[in-house]
């Protein structure tokens, strides 16, 4: 069975970035419930292998909360 989900110091490896462009980035770039998890009673995340992957083929550095800031502004 491959491997579903990954630590923060596990992902940063696989996909070559820092451990802190992903923690700084949790709730901007990557979104919980989609990109990363926090299990029931614990403090850490796992990330989604697979969406993390879409992430870097995607190409994208979009920011919900910029765009949020955007839409609310051009609407």
């Amino acid at each position: 069975m491959k491997q579903l989900y990954a630590s923060t110091g596990n992902i940063s490896k696989i996909l070559d970035v820092s451990v802190d462009f992903l923690n700084s980035n949790k709730g901007k770039i990557f979104k919980i419930g989609e990109h990363y998890y926090i299990p029931k009673g614990k403090k850490y995340a796992l990330w989604n292998i697979m969406a993390m992957v879409i992430w870097v083929e995607s190409g994208t550095t979009e920011n919900s909360e910029a765009d949020t800031i955007l839409n609310s502004i051009c609407a």
